[in-house]
């Protein structure tokens, strides 16, 4: 359910965690018996009373781990109220408590409750540190999309990121974020005149763009925020890798395939381009133009490139090149080089992908009119 989702949501506007110092318990003995006989209680199934009395220990210790415990005790028996009273007295023993705010924020999402998340998101947003608050910002309509109710999910974010968006270091994030809460409730219009306010605050910004492109298929003209962006910034790359796949997904594969080309011109050693630019090709029916574009994919990757924009790491060759020696083999079957196209598959040794890569030379077999052994291939794939 929602409420217990919280249990595994309450972190998500948390900034890294710091490593704590190491401090004494301040439970004497019949504070740490009250504590045992909660927990015992809570072992033979008695909640109820285990929640009253870890409550009880966390407000005599002022203790935040008693305090979350006791929240956790009342979210697993799925109790609303009493995990929000918890919140409430946690945050009047330790009211500078970043926790407690977002173990109450989420508890009154799931209630759907969402007017009065409001002021314990503020609150949150007041006490947070000022090197998190851009990425505490961007997260803010993720932390309240869990209610049904939309519209005023954003209601909320706007009026609780409007003193944010007036200020010049977190305007472009509060901006983008109060859009993104807008967009998320099915008004685009709204979503779009936030982008453009945050796109005029910072022209070269990356954020609007990225709502921007998210917008293009419901507001068309938002388009123009994106390459207003790519004009004040060309080198882009993720934000011409996310363009050319929203044109790529609108059927306007040449110009795709026009921003691969400036992205390739302008860091030819980026290997995902290639990637990406080979795939429009062979689609658009370019094998030639394809076999180039691949083969520097492959290239790059052979070299040591990041096979993936989020890949930091060397890729192995059967878990990185296996799509582009897939669409290899498609460019030099369509240009009736069986050959080629049988040394393509021939360097794929993936498990994952055996049966396709089987299906590939059968089909090459029989393009050759080789049926019976293009039906022997197939016999011969394990069962599994």
């Amino acid at each position: 359910t929602a409420l217990t989702a919280v249990l595994f949501s309450a972190g998500a506007l948390a900034a890294a965690p710091e490593p704590s110092k190491v401090q004494n318990s301040a439970l004497d003995a019949p504070l740490f018996f009250e504590l045992l006989l909660g927990e015992i209680e809570l072992g033979e199934g008695e909640v109820g009373g285990a929640y009253q009395r870890l409550l009880a220990v966390a407000r005599r210790t002022k203790d935040e781990q008693l305090f979350k415990r006791a929240t956790d005790v009342a979210l697993q028996a799925r109790a609303g109220d009493q995990a929000l009273s918890s919140t409430l007295a946690w945050r009047e023993a330790l009211p500078e408590s970043q926790e407690a705010l977002r173990y109450q924020i989420q508890i009154l999402v799931a209630l759907n409750r969402v007017a009065d998340a409001e002021e314990p998101l503020t609150t949150l947003l007041r006490l947070s540190p000022k090197p998190a608050l851009p990425a505490m910002i961007d997260a803010v309509p993720r932390f309240l999309g869990r209610s049904s109710d939309r519209q005023q999910v954003a209601a909320v974010v706007e009026r609780a990121l409007a003193p944010f968006a007036a200020a010049p270091e977190t305007r472009v994030s509060a901006l983008v974020a109060t859009g993104r809460g807008w967009l998320a409730a099915g008004d685009s219009a709204k979503a779009l005149a936030f982008a453009r306010r945050a796109g005029q605050a910072e022209p070269g910004a990356e954020l609007p763009s990225i709502l921007a492109l998210d917008l293009m298929t419901l507001q068309p003209e938002a388009e123009s925020l994106v390459t207003a962006q790519l004009a004040a910034k060309p080198a882009s790359p993720s934000v011409r890798l996310l363009y050319v796949r929203t044109l790529a997904a609108a059927q306007r594969l040449a110009d795709a395939a026009a921003q691969l080309a400036v992205l390739t011109k302008s860091d030819p050693n980026l290997a995902p381009p290639w990637l990406t630019l080979g795939a429009l090709e062979l689609e658009m029916h370019h094998p030639k133009q394809a076999t180039a574009a691949l083969q520097n994919y492959v290239r790059l990757v052979e070299g040591g490139a990041p096979a993936g924009e989020d890949d930091d790491t060397p890729p192995t060759a059967s878990a990185a090149l296996t799509q582009a020696w897939l669409l290899l083999a498609q460019a030099a079957e369509e240009q009736q080089d069986f050959p080629a196209a049988e040394r393509w598959l021939g360097r794929i040794d993936n498990p994952k992908r055996a049966l396709e890569v089987q299906s590939r030379r059968a089909s090459l077999l029989a393009r050759q009119g080789k049926v019976n052994e293009a039906r022997e291939l197939i016999r011969k794939v394990p069962e599994q």
